[in-house]
């Protein structure tokens, strides 16, 4: 082991995860070290464990020093268990062992051990019986509070499920028992062992892993355990670990055969995956979700994503997730994620709120062939309207927006080609930050509202309101002198009074008008958008017969609707030369297509 020089040691315990290009493996085995230095903190210290990004690196950092660590460590005789032991029920080739014995009783306690070492301290988890209890989010709230209201899944249960069942067909528990018993039997002098390896590990004076690993065959290793301290990368903690993925030449490619990785790198892995990894189906397919930490204390991320799995909307989510496209799964969980880190700020004070707890929420898309084979990964950014000194009323009203996103959303089955569309542009509008995804957005979504009125009247109004609050938000382009100038306002107002406005008043009030609905108004405008001079053409010719069809219903029926000015016209043709057709029209369709309702708190 490395010799260790007393009173060299810096007050703050500071440790370093490298970044490669496994960002899913990096980000787990940070937060997995930091799980294991904040549990080792004496209860009610007030010091704290924070994690940074550092852009090449993850920072761990402690507020005890190195020596308390050692002797509580010392004290203890172990080191806390990171990791639930997960019991499921026997596998075929179990059962036949269990039959076949003379002992039947000491075979299953032979293979109970596999599962849950001989003393182990931590929490056992009988896989079978939790998969027996109902979701939350099924039960009335009637149900939850009576005497005698069934027992449900914990929040963890998705985690258990997917390292028992959905991943692999289950292929992860071998892995993971293995270094749960490894970890397990690291008593003692060995505890102490270990402890210092990680230390020195992550510590920076051991370079690689191949180095750490012999220190621990050569001076840490229980007696009693296997010299291989390897175990097989697994995918669903390790996606470019797995199958060969990493390979420098194509000499060394080793096709679909599976690498070996670092046991206690693995353990630390699996540790990060239970405390803030989020799994979810999609059809046949999996994903996995997590946070990227930016700037978070330990205690407060484990608090955040406790919220998170917590939440009904998560629960609800996750039950019904296999029926959904993966656009709509990645969009909802985005959504439901920020939702949860905004009641999770709001229960804050002021003084400790910060909005750089995290960078992104993570997915990664696991295509189910053979097996779950990793495909892609995708960062969802943070919503631009969260500034970094939120106080309560802005908190408050990102809620209420993150609230009417999800409600729309949640709308769309996806089943067809149009949702599908509609889908794919608002998911381009929360990972690369596009505000023209988010019109394109509001521009499908309101003409598929249009022609779908009668047949899905339960389509959600996406507001004139949302368009602006949420466009206003972007940090790219400023749109407020479009939105807010009064012809581009008068114009987008005689759109809706023509269309939506229209065909609702008179398809599904049945009301009797002698004006006529305008379908393929917002398609006309679109075609030429990307022409200024063909954009004003069109656009005036709908000027001239509105205003016609006005004047005339007007005077033969006493009808009336908005009118448009002159005025209303040069106004929008002076956008055109200074901001571009394509802009302007697609913002004029955006908004033209949006309903003019207001939230009920803001128009008493």
């Amino acid at each position: 082991m490395i010799e260790r020089e007393k009173g060299t040691m810096m007050n703050r315990l500071t440790l370093f995860i490298p970044k490669d290009t496994d960002w899913m493996r990096s980000t787990f085995i940070a937060v997995g070290l930091a799980s294991l230095l904040y549990e080792l903190l004496p209860v009610g210290s007030g010091m704290e464990v924070r994690i940074r990004d550092l852009g090449s690196a993850y920072q761990v950092t402690s507020g005890m020093e190195l020596e308390a660590y050692r002797t509580r460590v010392q004290e203890r005789g172990y080191l806390p268990p990171l990791l639930p032991a997960l019991v499921k029920k026997y596998t075929p080739a179990e059962q036949r062992a269990i039959d076949q014995s003379d002992d039947p009783e000491a075979e299953r306690q032979r293979i109970r051990q596999q599962y849950v070492p001989q003393g182990f301290l931590g929490t056992i988890v009988d896989y079978v019986a939790e998969k027996s209890k109902p979701s939350r989010h099924i039960l009335s709230k009637k149900d939850e509070v009576q005497e005698g209201a069934p027992s449900v899944r914990p929040p963890d249960y998705p985690l258990w499920e997917h390292v028992l069942s959905n991943f692999g067909s289950g292929k992860g528990i071998d892995g993971y028992r293995k270094v749960l018993r490894l970890w397990h039997i690291h008593q003692g002098e060995n505890a102490l062992k270990l402890f210092d390896l990680i230390i020195d590990f992550y510590g920076g004076q051991l370079e690689e892993p191949e180095e750490a690993l012999k220190i621990w065959k050569k001076y840490v290793r229980p007696q009693r355990e296997e010299a291989n301290g390897n175990v097989t990368a697994l995918s669903i903690i390790a996606p470019t670990a797995s199958k060969g993925v990493f390979s420098p030449s194509a000499a060394s490619y080793q096709g679909g055969k599976q690498l070996k990785t670092f046991w206690l790198e693995s353990y630390l892995n699996w540790a990060g995956y239970m405390e803030v990894g989020m799994p979810f189906r999609s059809g046949s397919d999996a994903l996995m979700y997590y946070p990227l930490p930016q700037d978070i204390t330990f205690s407060n991320l484990r608090h955040l994503i406790n919220e998170y799995r917590a939440s009904p909307l998560t629960a609800a989510l996750y039950h019904y997730a296999f029926s959904y496209p993966r656009a709509k799964l990645d969009i909802l969980s985005q959504n439901v994620f920020y939702q949860s880190m905004v009641e999770h700020l709001l229960s804050n004070p002021p003084e400790s709120r910060h909005i750089n707890l995290i960078s992104g929420l993570v997915g990664y898309y696991y295509k189910n062939l053979t097996s779950h084979t990793p495909f892609d990964e995708v960062t969802f950014r943070l919503p631009p309207w969260l500034p970094d000194d939120a106080d309560d009323e802005v908190l408050e009203h990102a809620q209420t927006l993150l609230k009417e996103h999800h409600n729309i959303i949640s709308a769309l089955r996806g089943e067809f080609a149009e949702d599908l569309s509609i889908l794919a542009a608002y998911r381009r509008f929360i990972t690369h930050g596009e505000p023209e995804a988010w019109i394109d957005f509001c521009i499908q979504y309101n003409q598929y509202r249009f022609s779908k009125l009668l047949e899905q009247s339960w389509l959600p109004l996406l507001s004139l309101e949302l368009l602006e609050e949420t466009l206003m938000n972007q940090e790219i382009r400023d749109y407020r002198p479009i939105l807010q100038n009064p012809g581009f306002r008068n114009i987008a107002k005689a759109i809706r009074s023509c269309t939506v406005d229209l065909r609702y008043w008179k398809d599904v009030k049945n009301q009797n008008t002698q004006f006529k609905v305008r379908h393929g108004l917002g398609a006309d405008l679109l075609r030429v958008a990307h022409d200024a001079e063909r954009f004003v053409e069109t656009l005036s010719d709908f000027v001239h017969d509105y205003t016609r069809e006005s004047a005339n219903v007007q005077a033969q029926f006493g009808e009336t609707r908005p009118f448009i000015t002159v005025d209303d016209l040069e106004d929008v043709i002076g956008l055109v030369s200074e901001y571009g057709s394509r802009v302007v029209a697609s913002l004029l369709v955006a908004a033209g297509y949006a309903s003019d309702y207001q939230r009920k708190e803001q128009s008493a």
